[in-house]
């Protein structure tokens, strides 16, 4: 199973409010990142993206960010 099969079958298993981010010791470039009722951000950088719950967080870094929708998986990486 790989991380992120078993984070999706995770992710069907779970109820209620969350935001989760999986970083992956053997992959740690990328980040699994889902949420449910709860605040999840990704910011947008240049040459780097960053994960937060709040756009205020990441406000000297970046002011350019997406949100992420409930129920949503998006894998995050530094160029993409």
């Amino acid at each position: 199973l790989s991380v992120l099969e078993a984070f999706k079958k995770a992710l069907h298993i779970i109820r209620g409010s969350y935001a989760f981010a999986l970083i992956d010791s053997e992959n740690p470039d990328v980040i699994y990142v889902a949420k449910n009722k709860s605040p999840l951000l990704i910011g947008l950088g240049e040459g780097y993206n960053m994960v937060c719950s709040d756009a205020m967080a990441m406000i000297r870094e970046t002011n350019q960010y997406m949100e992420i929708h409930d129920q949503e998986l998006v894998i995050v990486k530094a160029d993409s």
